[in-house]
């Protein structure tokens, strides 16, 4: 790549990545490359990778990049948890035992709850950072290949060869809307460890709008909710069931719950304001699938800065919400410790969806875009809604991910 067109696109936000061979003169030519772009003190972040991605460095400007260029940057989200591989087999309907059927389609995607919702945030232009551990096996390398190609910052995944990538086996049954999950999770999680050496310079170079963990690698995930929570940085978690051994420490430290439709009865015996005891959070959001989705919101309101951003995603997704408030009408009933926000789910005939794997992550994945821009709690629930209704519309867990311009082609929002 030139120098000149390596900085002109690192002057726009993107971020570049070096793949090379390790020999002495392909390694050379490399590092001359990085030691003039980062002499213009102009790259946002650049990734030096070997063949095979078994080691890699990052070099991030953060130290020499100054306020002004680093408020342009937007808000940033750090993301904890699992990233795998997904084999989705599409049927007329689910066999019988010891049936025999063929598949109306199959494909091989990007799978996983913080990856799925960090590739979310990204379409919709959110600075998204993933924090995992994959093999080195093709696994991993579709897992990478697949989240680089869509702006996901992956310079953080820790490789190992000790280890296999996670996969899932996803059956989707068209006649019932519905889908089974069989997953094979990796041999090794992430450890504390893993978070104090890796992380705690990313919290305190990088300064993240939000910490959000979907509940897995729950040592790790606790060690950096505790990191978080020191340096007044907002996590959020994706709590689908109560995951040993660290769960119950976990929770309490967040201060976004994400909750699917069973959770609840699960967890707290269908109360859910119960999670709000002994916990940090102040909202909780539940998704409903079709009926759409509930918010809880402690009357003890979120220390979050308030002062608008200005930017064109803010105003973007401003503009996407109050669109779309005619077909998604937020009700809110008000309580004595705390408001009640209920959003209904985007209306699509039966054949319009084609699969609900992924649509909570991408449910949650919408809500943050808009919460990390200080939109209004009402607007992240709209726009949460917008890209899950998005996403079923595909088959996976992203091929239906929005962009914000598919957001406003979608609200009869127009350009001119």
């Amino acid at each position: 790549m030139r120098k000149d067109l390596a900085t002109e696109l690192l002057s726009q936000g993107y971020r570049l990545i070096i793949s090379y061979s390790p020999n002495e003169k392909i390694d050379t030519i490399a590092q001359a490359l990085l030691s003039d772009l980062l002499g213009m003190r102009r790259l946002p972040r650049v990734v030096l990778r070997t063949a095979g991605f078994a080691a890699t460095t990052c070099l991030t400007s953060l130290s020499l990049a100054d306020a002004d260029d680093e408020k342009k940057a937007g808000p940033s989200v750090l993301g904890l948890g699992t990233a795998g591989v997904d084999y989705v087999a599409m049927l007329g309907a689910c066999p019988s035992p010891d049936d025999k059927v063929r598949v109306q389609r199959a494909f091989q995607g990007g799978g996983g709850n913080v990856a799925n919702t960090l590739t979310t945030l990204a379409r919709l232009g959110v600075t998204a950072q993933l924090f995992t551990k994959i093999g080195n096996d093709e696994h991993g390398k579709t897992v990478m290949r697949e989240l680089e190609s869509d702006g996901v910052d992956t310079s953080h995944v820790l490789c190992s060869a000790g280890t296999s990538t996670a996969f899932t086996y996803v059956i989707v049954d068209a006649a019932t809307k519905t889908r089974t999950c069989i997953h094979t999770p990796q041999q090794q999680e992430l450890t504390r460890e893993d978070v104090v050496t890796n992380c705690r310079a990313i919290l305190e170079e990088g300064q993240p709008s939000l910490v959000h963990l979907d509940s897995r690698h729950t040592e790790a995930a606790l060690t950096l909710a505790r990191l978080a929570n020191k340096m007044d940085i907002p996590v959020s978690i994706d709590a689908e069931k109560n995951r040993p051994p660290f769960f119950q420490e976990l929770l309490p430290l967040c201060d976004l719950i994400f909750t699917n439709e069973r959770f609840p009865h699960l967890y707290s015996g269908a109360d859910i304001t119960k999670l709000f005891d002994n916990s940090r959070a102040n909202i909780i959001v539940t998704s409903l699938g079709d009926k759409g989705s509930i918010l809880y919101v402690r009357h003890r309101r979120p220390t979050q800065d308030t002062t608008p951003i200005t930017a064109s995603l803010e105003q973007r997704l401003h503009a996407v919400a109050i669109s779309a408030t005619d077909k998604l009408p937020v009700r809110t009933q008000l309580g004595k410790d705390y408001d009640v926000f209920s959003c209904p789910a985007w209306a699509l005939n039966s054949e319009q969806v084609v699969d609900t794997t992924g649509a909570g992550d991408a449910f949650i994945g919408g809500f943050i875009a808009a919460y990390v821009h200080k939109r209004p709690l009402e607007q992240c629930l709209q726009i949460g809604t917008l890209c899950a209704a998005h996403k079923i519309q595909q088959p996976g867990t992203r091929l239906g991910l929005p962009t914000v311009d598919q957001l406003e082609t979608s609200v009869d929002i127009k350009h001119r």
